[in-house]
């Protein structure tokens, strides 16, 4: 009879670790998902602050060449280059909001412009 206890005790803790087993699963999955959503949404979140920008610096995909501005100094060019530099590094970081603010600012250099 005690065997018998022994036994049922044993199956049970089994029984117990299998259910936390699936319990981490599926926490594990979750976690996995709202990462993916996460990563999603930046993506979105980029992709509409660049379609806002290109529509207030009067750029299209299908008519920039139609878009009329006037060489930028030297000193523009070099501050455009300077946030192109830091759009690029935060992009290394998976930065996206730092990303396309700097690309906004070097846009507004080059199209001579105030930086945002």
């Amino acid at each position: 009879q005690q065997q018998q206890q022994q036994q049922q005790q044993q199956q049970q803790q089994q029984q117990q670790w299998q259910q936390q087993q699936w319990q981490l699963q599926q926490l594990q999955q979750l976690q996995q998902l709202q990462q993916t959503q996460h990563q999603e949404l930046k993506i979105t979140s980029a992709q509409n602050n660049i379609t806002t920008t290109t529509d207030n610096f009067g750029i299209s995909s299908t008519s920039s060449s139609s878009t009329s501005f006037s060489r930028p100094s030297p000193e523009m060019i070099s501050q455009a280059m300077k946030h192109a530099r830091y759009a690029t590094s935060a992009l290394n970081f998976d930065d996206i909001p730092n990303a396309v603010y700097n690309i906004q600012v070097a846009l507004s250099f080059l199209l001579g412009g105030t930086p945002v």
